[in-house]
């Protein structure tokens, strides 16, 4: 997955180093980054790190964002 960060400017947000992800119940985008709701989990990714982070096990569908 690709994140378009501006005019020609791109952020790699997923490298296939987590396993098994497939995002099945959407992607939100809010002030705390982009939110991934797979299978296997919930996922984050922040401007500035390198990778996706876990933040639950708990799957299902992404309600809306955080404030």
């Amino acid at each position: 997955m690709v994140e378009l960060t501006g005019s020609n400017a791109k952020v790699t947000i997923y490298d296939g180093s987590v396993p098994g992800l497939y995002v099945s119940w959407g992607v939100l985008a809010d002030s705390n980054g982009i939110w991934l709701a797979s299978g296997n989990g919930l996922y984050i990714y922040r401007t500035g790190t390198e990778h996706l982070e876990q933040a639950s096990a708990v799957t299902g569908p992404l309600a809306g964002a955080c404030v």
